[in-house]
């Protein structure tokens, strides 16, 4: 295990150890971190996803979708899910131990701590558009600001506190869910084989929207698994929460959209419950979502920090700038302005993986502490696939900039062996 400088170590232990291994004291049980991860899932955007298949082709053909999806999707977060755990090392930091070395780990650490960053004044905004339409209280300023500061503030808890909103939340998500189900007024019969809707949707569409709607959160696992005891608690909990977090409440969302014959469950759910019901439905389905992106982006921007030899800043003090500044984008109209970006950095991100994963399990536990040769590689690869992703105009762009970039960095490591040797 890999010893991370002395003066590290003495920060406080709720800080989550974002520039060190996370010590055995603090490591977790699976389910605890399963539960965590599924509420990542348990959302209204998880049942639209699933809408949008259950509409547009038969439930046996969405189903199926949703299952090659999730196998895609494990395909990234259990190799990288087991280089957090076997590192104990948030996404950013263990990337140092790959051939992306300082220099690009300082890359993965500010174009993902922007990304999540990004989609948390996003989500955050709309979040209170929505409370605000739900309640008629407030103006959506007054929203916006409180939803994002209290959110803040639970995050500076550490990954402790934020278990307990998911312990809360997603019990509570999933009870609101089911009985808003039942209590639907007209339920039409389901077509297992043809689409409802007046368009159809081919299975290769299908699965790239399953995937497409949780890529990122499978490269940065990391964040999570590092505080896993082995390797086999990763691949339970990960198989555990993807596969019901895409299965169960993406199943669920299509069966809804043919059962309501719409694709737009939040506004069939809205109109079956209202009052503090519907308000309770559409709270539980965002803040265990918006919590992990400021988490995510507050352990990225103090690795990248560290890189640049600025003073040390706590995992607490960053979470108070990230939710502040994400909360101030969110109150600029980052929802109507900046999302085609977001969607941008959506592509840069699996590439890492792919040079992760490749490297790790090749090189497992070597430190790279400066820019080298193998690290121009790493860092050509992963241009290469991020212009690819986003200039191909077929499939989905984060995953054909993951499998360019993983062919290309393959090649040129070859290439490099043959003619330089190891």
């Amino acid at each position: 295990m890999i010893e991370w400088r002395s003066d590290a170590s003495r920060q406080l232990q709720n800080d989550d150890f974002p520039l060190t291994v996370v010590p055995s004291s603090h490591l977790l049980p699976w389910w605890q971190l399963a539960w965590m991860r599924w509420g990542q899932f348990t959302t209204l955007a998880q049942l639209t996803m699933g809408a949008t298949l259950g509409w547009s082709m038969g439930l046996f053909q969405a189903l199926l979708a949703l299952s090659l999806g999730t196998l895609i999707l494990l395909m990234v977060a259990i190799p990288m899910g087991i280089m957090g755990q076997q590192t104990r090392l948030a996404t950013a930091l263990a990337a140092r131990q790959t051939g992306l070395g300082q220099f690009g780990s300082g890359v993965v650490s500010f174009v993902a701590g922007l990304s999540v960053m990004g989609w948390f004044g996003v989500q955050n905004g709309l979040f209170a558009e929505g409370l605000h339409a739900l309640t008629g209280w407030g103006t959506p300023l007054l929203w916006t600001v409180g939803s994002g500061l209290g959110l803040t503030a639970l995050v500076y808890g550490g990954i402790l506190a934020m278990g307990w909103l998911a312990y809360v939340t997603v019990p509570l998500f999933l009870g609101l869910l089911v009985w808003t189900s039942l209590r639907l007024p007209h339920l039409h019969p389901i077509n297992w084989h043809a689409a409802p809707g007046p368009h159809s949707l081919s299975l290769t569409a299908a699965v790239t929207i399953v995937v497409g709607s949780f890529i990122t959160g499978a490269v940065l696992s990391p964040d999570m698994t590092r505080f896993h005891w082995n390797t086999r608690d990763v691949i339970k909990q990960t198989v555990w929460s993807f596969a019901l977090g895409n299965l169960v409440i993406g199943g669920l969302g299509a069966w809804l959209a043919q059962a309501a014959r719409t694709p737009n469950v939040a506004h069939v759910l809205a109109s079956t419950v209202v009052g503090i019901g519907g308000t309770l439905l559409f709270v539980t389905s965002t803040i265990k979502v918006n919590d992990w992106d400021i988490y995510g982006a507050s352990l990225a921007f103090v690795n990248g920090l560290d890189l640049l030899g600025k003073h040390r800043v706590t995992r607490q003090k960053m979470t108070l700038i990230v939710g502040t500044l994400g909360t101030l984008l969110g109150l600029l109209g980052i929802v109507h302005v900046f999302e085609s970006f977001l969607l941008v950095l959506g592509v840069a991100i699996p590439p890492f993986a792919a040079i992760m994963i490749l490297d790790y399990g090749i090189r497992p536990h070597k430190l790279v502490n400066r820019f080298n040769f193998s690290s121009l590689i790493a860092l050509t690869s992963w241009v290469a696939g991020f212009t690819a992703g986003l200039w191909i105009p077929w499939g989905i762009g984060a995953i054909n900039s993951l499998v360019i970039t993983a062919v290309l960095y393959t090649v040129l490591k070859k290439m490099s062996r043959t003619i330089w040797g190891p």
